[in-house]
């Protein structure tokens, strides 16, 4: 990874920031997102990585707009969750980059849990139970295999060396 390439997701984190949580900040927000991990996986100049991670889009921008309505005050750790990858990147510990990236996504998917060991809410009668451990299945199977963590380490040490 390049320094424009952590300045390029530095400035995505700062328009991440910038949002005030309104409707269309949501949709805003989930372009900086997947322009923030695309960039990252990107760099790992992985082709198998990056074909899986292009065929994943639309399934990561259908779990956003899912952690819209069942986990709205998500929207503003957005900007303090992807700094932390950037933080990495920036001080060149490609080792902590995979750890950093699993809480990146397994937060949210134990805030996922918590929801559906709740009790059910309703809504018209119907729980909407049966639809967050759908959003749960979705999360797990949408959640990108983190090989380009290996992939910078390789390119960092040898950067430094």
């Amino acid at each position: 990874m390049q320094p424009a390439d952590i300045d390029y997701l530095q400035s995505l984190v700062a328009k991440m920031a910038d949002l005030g949580g309104a409707e269309a900040d949501w949709l805003v927000a989930a372009d900086l997102d997947l322009a923030f991990h695309r960039r990252i996986v990107a760099c790992s100049q992985n082709r198998s990585l990056i074909q899986s991670y292009g065929a994943m889009d639309v399934k990561i921008n259908a779990l956003f707009i899912t952690v819209k309505q069942y986990l709205p005050a998500r929207f503003f750790k957005i900007p303090e969750r992807h700094q932390k990858l950037v933080d990495v990147f920036r001080a060149g510990e490609w080792w902590r980059a995979e750890p950093v990236v699993a809480d990146h996504w397994f937060e949210t998917a134990a805030k996922f849990k918590q929801l559906l060991a709740g009790p059910p809410a309703e809504s018209n009668g119907a729980s909407t139970h049966g639809c967050a451990s759908a959003v749960l299945h979705r999360y797990r199977h949408a959640r990108p295999a983190l090989p380009y963590a290996r992939d910078l380490s390789h390119r960092g040490d040898a950067r430094r060396a």
